[in-house]
């Protein structure tokens, strides 16, 4: 007859203090917790601070179609007025006429054609026309730029018709000077590269005030073609976004794998004398899986006793005397009821390549956006 197994109670006991001290987290799994966590919450600021500058850019694309006002008396006012239009009138000083660029065309309808530094195409490269301007009204000087030009028509010579002599009323837009964008070289006698207020004004002896002429379709067929101005806000923040959610995300998968993927074990069978009709002393035949041992894990503590945390073959075998092999004994379903669940042989082979490749690939196509809006961007069309 078979001999008949005692049935086995598969309940959970209710783990004692030893038990909850190992299942708290380690100082380390906190830090490490602290990293996707934080991450996390700057992709969330991120995502405010491109909404706000999203609709910043849309307020002062409003206020260039807000009605003019006059010029303030104290010109220091006009710091708080950027893209704000204003009415001026007086004479153009031809003769400190400057360019800036190259700069592509921004047409009338907004949409800008395809120049700039390396094209040679006159239909949409050019300079901007940048000419002192004296107020009618007071003893000031600004500086106005009239609009684009192309590189046929960079000399004034070739647009006389477009060298107005004679006091004239124009609306115009209020800007600020530029600091020089990185890599860009210095500029070239009168030829420059950015709004340098400060180098323009020395010049020129004009004040520091810098504005952009509106499109006059009545001059536009013998003079520089106004309506060049371009909102020029900084809005990086759909890279820096990216940047940090991928961050966490990566961040996340890593801590899931240090402090959760440790394998099962039931706490109750961990004694021996719990599980004794496994502790068999007859010989026995075994399937097996050769194992090899284990380098100590990184940041991993000493082992504690009889209680290994990893496969370290060389304690292992100097406690037991045993030659350095280590098997896995497969499962067994005779044995699973009382004995040690077998087939427990995991590949441990690591494999954090798509983590990486994600980290990689993202900070790769941020910084190329920032290398794109920085550079790129920043050539003058």
């Amino acid at each position: 007859m078979t001999q008949q197994r005692p049935p086995v109670n598969w309940t959970t006991s209710i783990p004692n203090q030893a038990a909850k001290d190992k299942e708290k987290i380690a100082p380390l799994g906190w830090f490490l917790l602290l990293i996707p966590a934080t991450t996390f919450g700057l992709g969330c600021w991120q995502v405010k601070r491109k909404i706000w500058k999203e609709q910043l850019i849309k307020d002062l694309n409003k206020q260039l179609s807000t009605p003019p006002v006059a010029l303030p008396e104290d010109l220091s006012d006009l710091a708080q007025m950027e893209y704000r239009l204003v009415k001026i009138r007086g004479r153009f000083l031809h003769d400190k006429e400057m360019r800036m660029g190259p700069r592509s065309l921004i047409r009338p309808d907004g949409v800008e054609t395809q120049g700039g530094l390396f094209s040679q195409r006159d239909s949409g490269n050019g300079y901007l026309i940048v000419t002192p301007f004296q107020l009618a009204d007071r003893d000031d000087i600004v500086l106005v730029n009239r609009g684009w030009v192309s590189r046929k028509q960079v000399e004034p010579e070739t647009r006389p018709l477009g060298q107005q002599q004679a006091e004239v009323e124009l609306t115009a837009v209020v800007r600020k000077g530029e600091a020089r964008p990185q890599f860009t070289p210095d500029h070239k006698g009168n030829v420059y590269l950015y709004r340098d207020l400060a180098r323009m004004c020395a010049a020129t002896g004009a004040a520091p005030v810098f504005l952009d002429a509106v499109y006059d379709p009545q001059t536009a067929a013998h003079a520089p073609i106004g309506g060049q101005t371009r909102v020029t806000l900084r809005n990086d923040h759909l890279s820096y976004l990216v940047t940090w959610f991928t961050l966490s995300a990566a961040s996340s998968f890593l801590c899931d794998i240090v402090l959760v993927n440790r394998g099962w074990v039931s706490r109750k069978q961990v004694e021996p004398e719990t599980r004794p009709l496994g502790q068999q002393q007859a010989e026995v035949e075994l399937t097996a899986v050769v194992r090899k041992g284990e380098a100590r894990p990184q940041f991993t503590p000493d082992h504690k006793g009889n209680v290994y945390l990893y496969r370290d073959l060389a304690r292992m075998c100097a406690a037991t005397g045993a030659a350095p092999v280590f098997l896995d004994a497969v499962y067994d379903p005779q044995t699973a009821a009382h004995a040690p669940i077998g087939g427990q042989t995991r590949v441990t082979l690591r494999n954090d390549h798509l983590s990486y490749l994600v980290t990689w690939f993202s900070l790769s196509a941020a910084t190329s956006f920032l290398w794109y809006r920085q550079i790129v961007k920043r050539i003058p069309f």
